[in-house]
Parts: structure tokens; sequence; C-alpha cells
């Protein structure tokens, strides 16, 4: 799961730039695809997008971009289960590498299918899984899966960092966005209780400002982003 020893990435080099370049394309190209899928709206209200459908669709692009452009070697994504999502609160995680002289850069992903765009219902759920979800759910009633996410980064150490990635906005269901952890934490400041959804999208209508993923990355690393961490800020992923 990558928790070794935290070693300090060494400055960008130009082999660095490339690898974190064709993953920002790869984020990119695998939003537009998903677009498609966002928003839609079955009359006969039968067929419905879930969550995980929505991973599968946009993993499956961005993975075949990555392996289109040669880079599948240093840019690896893992898909957790169903199991491992809820006791982790990770959707999957990306593994960044170039070089043996630095250590791997993860990013642990939280996908999130807004209420306000998709609810399920009682026939999108198989009974014996729901049981299991339950179960693990008593395990640690409480933290949400967000609280979990936080965690899980911040055991790995410095070189992960934890991101949201919201499908859909009440409003605005083609969008695409994506939210830093330690954005949420810093929002949160002051109030008591788990981190909710309902924090997620007020965070998210107060954020006016974007920044690129490479700049994500690069804010994460080495502190070159134009962007403060005071500022109030999304990720724009298209």
């Amino acid at each position: 799961m990558g928790q070794s020893q935290t070693i300090p990435l060494q400055p960008p080099d130009e082999k660095l730039d490339v690898v974190f370049e064709v993953f920002a394309q790869a984020v990119l190209h695998a939003s537009q695809k998903l677009k498609q899928y966002l928003g839609f709206v079955d009359p006969q209200q039968t067929l419905r997008v879930s969550t995980s459908t929505l991973n599968a669709v946009f993993l499956i692009h961005f993975i075949g971009f990555c392996k289109e452009k040669g880079v599948d070697g240093c840019i690896s994504t893992r898909a957790m289960t169903r199991q491992q999502e809820m006791l982790m609160g990770v959707s999957w995680i990306w593994t960044l590498t170039c070089s043996s002289r630095i250590s791997e850069f993860q990013i642990a992903v939280r996908s999130v299918q807004t209420s306000g765009t998709y609810r399920a219902t009682e026939a999108d759920e198989d009974p014996y899984q729901k049981r299991l979800e339950q179960s693990i759910s008593d395990l640690d009633r409480n933290k949400s899966c967000f609280d979990k996410l936080f965690d899980f980064s911040s055991s790995v150490g410095v070189n992960c960092m934890s991101l949201c990635i919201v499908y859909g906005l009440p409003g605005k269901p083609r969008e695409i966005r994506g939210v830093r952890s330690k954005d949420l934490v810093r929002f949160k400041a002051g109030e008591s209780g788990s981190f909710t959804e309902e924090m997620l999208l007020r965070y998210l209508q107060g954020a006016d400002t974007f920044i690129t993923t490479t700049e994500m990355i690069q804010n994460h690393l080495w502190k070159q982003s134009r962007s403060s961490d005071s500022e109030h800020v999304y990720v724009n992923f298209l």
C-alpha cells in the first residue's frame, strides 16, 4: 500500500516534469471521456450510472492513455475493492515514479457522486453487499469516508496527498472537480464532528479559483504553484 519510509522527492527535473505532464494529460483525457456519462437521465428511470461505473469508465480511459504514451511503467493505478474503499476511504491510488533516485509519489483518491446528481435505490443494492458494508461501517461509525481518506494519506507520509474527485454538482451535472484534502481540513477547522458531503459541497460553492493538475502536484511537493495555501481553490481537470 506504499506505507514505506518517506523520502523527500528531489527538485523537479526534465524526466519528472514529463511524467507529471503526461499524468495531467491522462486526467484531462479521462475527464473528457467521462463527461458524456454525467448528467444522464433515463426517461424510463430504470437505468442509473453508479459511482463505481463512473470510476471504471474514468480509469479505463486514464490507464489506456498512459499505456498509449508509454508511461504505464511510471504511472500506475490501483483500484480498491468495495470493502477496502469503505475501510480506508480510498477509491483508488495513483503512484508516480520516474527513476531510482526519487521516492514514489502517491495520490489517494476518493470519488464522490453527490446525492444531488445520483441517489442509489434499494433495487441498485445487493442485499449481501449491503449487510457486509453495514458491518464495516459499524466498526468505525464515528468516521466518514472523508475522515478515513485524510487518515490514510497522513499515515503514508508527505509523499502521499489525498484528493476528492467530484462527479457532478447540483445544477452542473457534467462538472468534474477536484478538492485537495488539506483544503477541506482547513475549511472544517473549528467545526466538530465528521467531514460530510454537505461540507464538501459548501466548499465547492465558495471556491471560485482553480489550479491545474500539474500545479496541484507542484504545490504539494515543492510549493511551486501560483496559488496560495490560504486560497479557496478547486482542481480543474478540464
